[in-house]
């Protein structure tokens, strides 16, 4: 599995393979180098450039039960939606402070 840091510098070496038309191993070296900064400048630690890179993946929702219907719980949307019929929609109430 590919890392951060291999990606990054995967990256920057076609854009200088592009723009100049440099040698791989000389473009490599360029794009090693501008990773090491570019990282330094974010303040990436070299262990979370090391890290396996992970493209976030779709995930499903859980299904819940409300008054005999199922429902889809979407917390990102704060929202119950009926598995049937996208169209019903139930949004989640904040508690009232009595």
């Amino acid at each position: 599995m590919e890392t951060k840091r291999e990606g990054v510098k995967d990256a920057i070496r076609g854009y200088l393979q592009l723009q100049f038309h440099q040698k791989l191993d000389s473009a490599y070296e360029h794009a090693c180098e501008i990773a090491d900064l570019v990282f330094l400048a974010l303040g990436i630690s070299e262990e979370e450039q090391d890290r396996p890179y992970e493209v976030p993946m779709p995930r499903v929702l859980p299904i819940v039960e409300l008054d005999g219907k199922r429902y889809f719980k979407d917390e990102r949307l704060g929202e119950f939606r009926n598995v049937e019929n996208p169209h019903d929609v139930l949004r989640f109430q904040e508690k009232r402070r009595d």
